[in-house]
């Protein structure tokens, strides 16, 4: 599971969504995010280990599963 905090940046407006991609740009993961909320919990077990980036609105962070 991922945390996404508003400690991180994570300011979620309305029509919000996270979304993550794997190294060749490719949408593994989207979810829409409540914009009344402090925090956003996501279910990455699926994901295979690797680098992935985790998207939401304009900005971009890169995270590594292991």
């Amino acid at each position: 599971v991922m945390l996404i905090s508003t400690s991180e940046g994570f300011n979620p407006s309305v029509g919000s969504v996270v979304e993550i991609y794997d190294m060749l740009g490719v949408k593994v993961i989207s979810e829409p995010i409540h914009p009344m909320t402090s925090s956003h919990r996501m279910n990455i077990e699926k994901l295979p280990a690797g680098v992935y980036f985790v998207k939401i609105d304009n900005k971009v962070e890169k995270f590594v599963k292991f």
